[in-house]
C-alpha cells in the first residue's frame, strides 16, 4: 500500500499516527523549499527529491516490518477494498 502513497500502508495496518505523519513530511519539506525559492536551483531540487525518496523508502520498509511482527490482526471497518480505492 505504501508503494502508491507513503503512509497508506500504515493506515492499512492500523498505525494511524504514522499514516498521517508520513505524508506531511515531504509535503512540508517541498513547501519550505518552495517558500525559500530553493526548488529553482539544482541542489534544492536534489534535496527535495532525496527527501521524497527517503520518506517513501522508510514508509515501505517500516510498514512491512510492523506487519510482519504482528501475529494477529482484526480488520477494521475501513479495511475494505472500496474504502482503499
Amino acid at each position: 500500500m505504501s508503494l502508491n502513497t507513503p503512509g497508506f500502508g500504515h493506515l492499512y495496518i492500523d498505525d494511524l499516527k504514522k499514516s498521517f505523519l508520513i505524508p506531511t513530511i515531504p509535503i512540508s519539506a517541498l513547501l519550505l523549499l518552495g517558500w525559500f525559492n530553493l526548488l529553482s536551483i539544482f541542489y534544492g531540487f536534489i534535496t527535495g527529491l532525496i527527501i521524497i525518496v527517503s520518506v517513501s523508502i522508510f514508509a515501505i520498509v517500516d510498514s512491512i516490518k510492523i506487519a510482519r511482527h504482528r501475529k494477529t490482526y482484526l480488520l477494521k471497518s475501513y479495511n475494505r477494498w472500496y474504502v482503499m480505492i
